[in-house]
């Protein structure tokens, strides 16, 4: 049990370093992170590890199939379905968390 927790633990601080190596001008704009794969979404553990590592909300979206959900709205996009990206991504809506 405890060797499991210090795995997970060890994805979430791996990552976070990954993310502090990011411009401080770019890390500022993040309210929030989005998670996919089952990895995440079934682990309420990995979550809370990740939300307490980088002290932000963890968000999970509906759709089991966030990586075509994710083509789809980039190519719509590309078309003109869309403005722009950042109008395509609000139609994405996020699982309530209970943390």
């Amino acid at each position: 049990e405890y060797l499991i927790a210090g795995f997970l633990g060890g994805i979430a601080v791996e990552l976070n370093e990954f993310y502090s190596s990011l411009p401080v001008s770019l890390r500022g704009k993040f309210k929030a992170m989005a998670g996919s794969g089952n990895g995440i979404r079934k682990n309420k553990l990995l979550r809370r590890m990740f939300a307490k590592v980088f002290q932000m909300k963890m968000e999970i979206p509906l759709y089991d199939e966030e990586a075509s959900l994710g083509a789809a709205l980039l190519a719509a996009a590309g078309y003109g379905y869309f403005q722009d990206i950042p109008t395509a991504m609000k139609t994405i809506h996020y699982q309530k968390q209970e943390l």
